[in-house]
């Protein structure tokens, strides 16, 4: 498997073409290679891309997207030879949501911060988790009902994001949807999200998961941040919501092959439409 040159923000990784059986036990790593743990002997033989070189890393390019991109494509390379022990793409680095005004029945300024999960990749062995955790961490945030007690909003809507889990044998966990309404003064949102253009990937068949989405209403009219998932300072006045659907996880293996049953309870319990059901399963679904 070789890693080709890609680019991340201000990170170049170059080919890796250090191609070489997986390692058994016992063998100290060289300086640069993909390590942390040891693996079992495999009875084939594989071959994994060894090393990888990442060079002009910029002192604001060492943060989690950085991180969260280069897990990605590690997991892509390593599931080739390992796809009993890797799973498909999680939803990345945590959807941070900041939201700071003055509320005027109170007589006080606030920052609202809201810190989102997403859907886990499928593996091997079962489905993906939904919501989780962001995998750079542990923060969620409080339930919705501290967060109303504590600043000027009304949460609309707060559920998982149907549908948002890449198709799979073992599909990917699913995002969040959450809506959120500004009821007094005014305010300013700013999000740092992950995924806004592509979701995250599947793996040995199985499809991306679902991209992130914001948009904020003002006025009425629907406001959809120009990088998608990042933006700064948009105001905000009462009667304004933002609306946020955060990614699912990755697909593992083919969608054809899951298992029919699993695929009607999905439908049964809203997960996805009959129709998504045909299309992405192949399973029809009275």
């Amino acid at each position: 498997m070789i890693i080709d040159e890609i680019d991340v923000r201000d990170v170049t990784v170059f080919e890796a073409k250090y191609d070489a059986p997986v390692a058994g036990y016992g063998k100290a790593p060289e300086a640069g290679e993909v390590s942390g743990q040891r693996m079992q002997p495999q009875a084939r033989k594989v071959h994994v891309a060894r090393r990888l070189s990442v060079i002009q890393i910029s002192e604001n390019a060492q943060n989690s997207f950085l991180l969260r991109r280069l897990n990605a494509r590690c997991i892509a390379a390593l599931v080739q030879a390992l796809p009993d022990r890797v799973t498909a793409a999680p939803a990345g680095s945590s959807g941070n949501f900041a939201l700071g005004g003055h509320d005027p029945a109170r007589g006080r300024d606030y920052v609202m911060y809201q810190i989102s999960g997403g859907g886990y990749g499928g593996n091997f062995f079962h489905d993906g988790l939904s919501n989780g955790c962001s995998t750079i961490g542990i923060s969620k945030s409080p339930p919705v009902e501290i967060m109303e007690q504590a600043f000027p909003v009304l949460y609309r809507h707060y559920a998982l994001r149907e549908g948002s889990g890449g198709a799979g044998k073992h599909r990917g966990g699913f995002g969040l949807a959450y809506e959120v309404e500004l009821l007094r003064g005014e305010a300013r949102a700013s999000f740092v999200m992950d995924h806004g253009r592509f979701g995250p990937q599947g793996v040995l068949g199985g499809r991306d998961g679902a991209v992130n989405e914001v948009t904020v209403f003002r006025d009425g009219e629907a406001h959809v941040p120009p990088h998608l998932s990042k933006e700064q300072d948009i105001p905000m006045k009462a009667g304004d919501r933002v609306r946020v659907g955060t990614p699912g996880g990755g697909g593992y293996g083919d969608p054809l092959s899951r298992d029919p049953d699993a695929v009607r309870h999905d439908v049964a319990m809203g997960y996805y439409t009959a129709a998504q059901a045909k299309e992405m399963f192949g399973v029809a679904v009275e």
